[in-house]
């Protein structure tokens, strides 16, 4: 005679656990995936952010230098006016001695 197999009391609550712990290993590795991209994205914007700061510094740099360049042509053209005011001031001067005296 078959055995006839009678479904108990346990089957749908077996059935049930077994549903469950499907469906918590599929949000843990969508979990996973998701900790894995924000991870990625972490490290691409933290690359970014060294690649700006580095451009930044450089820009500084490139600044700084502007700057000292600036101040010495400032100082150049002060001392050309100097000068030139010295040379108008020693050119009356001669004038003045080589006219002839009456």
């Amino acid at each position: 005679m078959p055995v006839v197999h009678h479904p108990s009391a346990d089957e749908p609550q077996a059935r049930s656990v077994d549903h469950a712990r499907e469906i918590i290993a599929l949000v843990q590795s969508d979990l996973l995936q998701t900790v894995r991209a924000v991870a990625d994205a972490n490290l691409d914007l933290k690359a970014n952010l060294q690649d700006e700061a580095e451009l930044i510094a450089s820009i500084e740099t490139a600044s700084n230098s502007v700057q000292v360049s600036a101040d010495e042509a400032r100082s150049n053209v002060s001392s050309l006016h100097v000068s030139l005011t010295e040379l108008t001031e020693a050119g009356v001067e001669i004038r003045t001695r080589a006219r002839p005296s009456h």
